[in-house]
């Protein structure tokens, strides 16, 4: 697929490590988690290229995305900011290993679950295109 700009953010939210003023990375168990100059800094690539990104990648889900199976709240809203701020086309996410279609704005999210089959579709894969009006859809 040609001329799609695809941001990646890795890494879970912890307010210990993600909201310090430098990131930690001593141990591996400090490298789990995402810091707030990484976001900042993607938001800024974004910017450069036209203040878009046209798919977003991250592990964690935006806030206002879905619930665990037990009913809690998952998301979370810094991952929500940072869609606000690069307004993906599509913005695909898991840790929750579950789907749930959902939309920020004109942002398609697509909750991703573990991969498996089931009789409706094979989940835990998005796919991508552009159509013929250089759009992008997701085609499962």
């Amino acid at each position: 697929m040609a001329d799609v700009n695809v941001g990646f953010l890795s890494g879970i939210y912890s307010r210990k490590y993600s909201d310090t003023p430098e990131p930690k990375r001593n141990d591996a168990k400090q490298r789990i988690y995402r810091h707030r100059s990484e976001m900042e800094q993607l938001t800024r690539i974004a910017r450069r290229h036209h203040g878009r990104v046209d798919v977003l990648l991250t592990h964690d889900r935006p806030s206002g995305v879905g619930t665990s199976r037990e009913g809690r709240g998952v998301s979370d809203s810094t991952l929500r900011e940072l869609s606000e701020a690069v307004r993906p086309r599509v913005h695909a996410c898991g840790h929750m290993h579950h789907d749930h279609p959902a939309r920020i704005g004109a942002t398609q999210v697509v909750c991703l679950a573990k991969p498996r089959n089931t009789p409706r579709r094979v989940q835990g894969v998005a796919v991508v295109e552009r159509d013929r009006r250089r759009n992008l859809q997701v085609l499962n």
